[in-house]
């Protein structure tokens, strides 16, 4: 039950960054480390599968997703998923995810998660529900890092048109497609840092950007709505 673990960084914190390598690489997976042409944190990546993205753009959404589709013809596991550069993996997370995908005949598995904060510290928890196409219409309830089988891959890779709605768009994409495949895992595989330099805080603080991103958002939502009938 091998599975493909991608990572991004991009000047990430150093003692954020190490303790969510650490995180992944004691578990059953192949951990590939997606970033850009000299950022600092490459020397301390030996032994690591390394993707570099040329000429990649500045820090945003879409230069996430440029790197994240870099390093998806790098898979070679049926599993993979995505994990960020300052969140914490729980030692059970993959091959609790996996097999709950196994038993429950699924192809995507979702968990709840745990919240900290910058210094690591516990913050709460977490909790979504089982899968509902109506709910999923409405707000994205399921996490970048939830585990994909690789036969899913096909509807990949993401479109950058949609910039932070990507993986919203591709679960809705798949859901067209296959129909219910996904289930929710209720036990936290992870912790989810909140930091004030994370990209969504910055993201709430520009009401210019907000404004287009709820542009994409209604975009990408109505082409879903018309072929999707609930």
């Amino acid at each position: 039950m091998k599975a493909t673990v991608i990572m991004n960084i991009r000047d990430e914190q150093p003692q954020h960054f190490m303790k969510a390598v650490e995180s992944y690489v004691n578990q059953n997976c192949e951990l590939i480390i997606s970033t850009v042409p000299n950022d600092p944190c490459i020397d301390m990546l030996k032994g690591l599968k390394i993707v570099t993205l040329d000429n990649p753009p500045e820090r945003s959404p879409i230069g996430a997703y440029l790197q994240l589709n870099n390093a998806l013809k790098e898979i070679k596991t049926d599993w993979w998923c995505y994990a960020s550069s300052n969140d914490i993996a729980y030692k059970h997370k993959i091959e609790r995810e996996i097999t709950h995908c196994i038993a429950h005949g699924k192809k995507i598995c979702y968990s709840a998660f745990d919240l900290m904060d910058d210094r690591g510290r516990y913050m709460g928890s977490r909790e979504m529900h089982n899968f509902d196409i109506r709910k999923l219409l409405r707000q994205c309830y399921i996490s970048d890092c939830s585990m994909i089988h690789t036969s899913l891959n096909k509807y990949l890779p993401f479109d950058l048109r949609y910039k932070n709605y990507g993986y919203w768009n591709f679960w809705l994409t798949v859901y067209e497609k296959e129909g219910n495949v996904f289930t929710y895992n209720h036990v936290p595989t992870w912790s989810y840092r909140i930091s004030e330099n994370s990209m969504h805080i910055k993201r709430q603080r520009n009401p210019k950007l907000m404004q287009e991103y709820e542009q994409d958002k209604h975009i990408m939502l109505n082409k879903h709505k018309a072929r999707i009938h609930v």
